[in-house]
């Protein structure tokens, strides 16, 4: 499943494909750890294959229905985030190959200022999961066991504890902010999504890094949230994502990169469709 990433994040380092659907299209039933309904909206579970092509046929056994793999000849894609100055060369590369790919196959694409949108996004990400003051993520930690943050942030920069290193970051650096009230966040939420309304529709989607750069080591990744800020946009939205592999992984220090491709709500069908047009610049 994929609340801050979790889907996306693993393909794009290793490769691969995934797709993150609209909240709610996949029951959430069983679901560990268990969220509070406002947390639960940034979560969707979704498929991870080896292509694009090959998510659009697990979407179809999810689905019961064929996937419309076609791209639409009035195909519009607003590319983001090249203007990123932390943003590494392979991951600059791989939305580059896919603008190229999309262009040649008759999209409009245009490029533009999306990073102050990405960080509104990457805030409202944080204030909806804390809205609790922190109380689900130290619930998920303790896990009904003795609980002690320093001591389990040093265990786990050690190798040493069972718990997760990302949600003991998280809330090592997130638990001390103030709550922010729902009603709140949902007027943040419906200013965020009017912002995007024009770059998301049937025939047009945002085209996006996955993150600043490719697979990391073991915790060099979390020494700051920030490198999500890609990432959160469709979380806080709740719209789906289609991550595919563009530049091949090689060696260990020429590693793969994906691009994310967004789309409104309910468009699986489209991303998945962009998603494999884009594919063709895979090098």
């Amino acid at each position: 499943s994929d609340i801050s990433g979790s889907l996306r994040t693993p393909a794009h380092f290793c490769g691969a494909a995934s797709l993150k659907p609209t909240h709610g299209w996949i029951p959430l039933d069983g679901h560990l750890p268990a969220l509070e309904p406002w947390q639960e909206a940034l979560l969707a579970p979704g498929p991870l294959a080896r292509t694009a092509a090959d998510l659009a046929v697990g979407w179809s056994a999810l689905t019961g229905r064929p996937v419309e793999t076609r791209v639409p000849g009035a195909l519009r894609v607003a590319v983001g985030a090249l203007d990123d100055p932390k943003l590494h060369p392979r991951c600059r590369a791989a939305v580059v190959r896919a603008e190229a790919a999309l262009a040649a196959a008759g999209a409009r694409v245009e490029r533009g200022e999306i990073l102050p949108v990405l960080a509104r996004a990457h805030d409202l990400w944080e204030r909806i999961l804390l809205a609790d003051g922190g109380d689900v993520l130290r619930e998920a930690l303790e896990d009904g066991r003795p609980f002690n943050l320093p001591l389990e942030l040093l265990r786990s920069r050690l190798g040493r504890s069972d718990r997760s290193s990302m949600l003991l970051v998280a809330l090592a650096i997130l638990g001390a902010r103030r709550p922010t009230a729902l009603e709140e966040i949902e007027v943040l939420r419906a200013s965020l999504a009017a912002d995007l309304a024009s770059l998301l529709g049937p025939e047009r989607v945002l085209l996006l890094p996955v993150t600043p750069a490719p697979a990391h080591r073991h915790w060099s990744f979390f020494a700051s949230l920030a490198v999500f800020r890609y990432i959160r946009l469709a979380n806080v939205l709740g719209t789906p994502v289609a991550t595919v592999p563009i530049v091949r992984g090689r060696s260990s220090s020429e590693l793969p990169a994906g691009v994310q491709i967004h789309g409104a709500a309910g468009c699986e069908d489209l991303v998945l469709a962009v998603g494999i047009e884009a594919a063709r610049a895979r090098a």
